[in-house]
């Protein structure tokens, strides 16, 4: 059942997280929040190269800048970086003295605002918010309570924003307006099983289906917009975490996943925990948007 996925990187990540994929370079770039490390993976080489960047604390998600560099939603705020790593700026803290909470997985929308989630670190309170983040820097909360805000994305037409609370397991569904970034009518798209694991990162294809990976859950799944699930692909390790397209059509998956917490035996069982991981699923994805103007 593992035939249809492939590692594309062999890496003990401890949490694998966040792949962004750059049209431009036709590289991946994907993050380990805990180490914290942040990667850029060219697949014409294989190479996977760590990034020279002032990571100071736990890295939720990293995400391209429309003028070049990136956003970093590290554990001490939300950061504006060159893309020599060189010079810093603080965009906004919203969560600045809240030490039961870090920022978690985040991504630009189509207009170049920022969202961004944070999570329980306990994962037991639903101290967990959502923020929108403008390109002036201006930062919004949209909505709260969360145990663990995680995976993020936007339709194809730009009306619903999909959004996984981790601790709920589910994965809801938001009308959205584009033109002002908001966001009304939250409903549950979909409910994972405690059997099949967590939801955890999130993506869309070019058809409007949302791919979800299953923390502790040895798979990845594919919604239709109503909510059923279409496809159930097995991952040979416990802990998907995230998962974007790629390639020159984008129409590569790529997985991340991690070795968080795993013991010796399990670590035995699923020796590529941590690894990178690439799947053809014969859709097409949507490109990547950048923060800012």
């Amino acid at each position: 059942m593992t035939a249809e996925i492939q590692c594309a990187v062999e890496i003990r990540a401890e949490l694998g997280e966040g792949p962004v994929w750059s049209e431009a370079e036709q590289a991946l770039y994907w993050i380990d929040c805990m180490k914290p490390a942040a990667y850029r993976y060219d697949p014409a080489t294989g190479e996977n190269r760590a990034l020279d960047l002032p990571l100071d604390s736990t890295l939720g998600a990293l995400a391209f800048r429309r003028g070049g560099g990136y956003v970093l939603a590290l554990e001490s705020g939300v950061k504006s970086v060159d893309a020599d790593g060189k010079s810093v700026q603080l965009l906004c803290h919203p969560e600045k003295g809240r030490d039961e909470n870090r920022y978690n997985d985040g991504k630009p929308d189509r207009a170049g605002r920022f969202f961004l989630g944070s999570l329980n670190k306990a994962d037991r309170d639903p101290t967990g918010a959502l923020y929108r983040i403008d390109p002036d820097g201006a930062c919004t909360e949209i909505d709260s309570g969360f145990v663990c805000s995680n995976g993020m994305d936007w339709s194809p037409d730009n009306r619903i924003f999909y959004f996984v609370d981790s601790g709920s397991r589910n994965i809801f569904a938001y009308d959205y307006d584009a033109a002002t970034g908001e966001i009304d009518n939250r409903r549950v798209l979909a409910t994972v099983a405690a059997q099949e694991g967590v939801p955890d990162g999130l993506c869309i294809d070019r058809e409007g289906f949302v791919w979800v990976a299953h923390w502790d859950g040895w798979c990845i799944s594919r919604f239709d917009p109503d909510g059923r699930r279409e496809r159930k692909v097995r991952v040979p390790v416990p802990r998907p975490t995230s998962l974007c397209f790629g390639g020159r059509n984008l129409d590569r998956l790529y997985v991340t996943s991690a070795a968080m917490d795993l013991d010796k035996p399990a670590l035995a069982a699923a020796p590529l925990s941590g690894s990178l991981f690439a799947y053809e699923p014969g859709v097409r994805g949507l490109p990547f948007s950048a923060f800012g103007r």
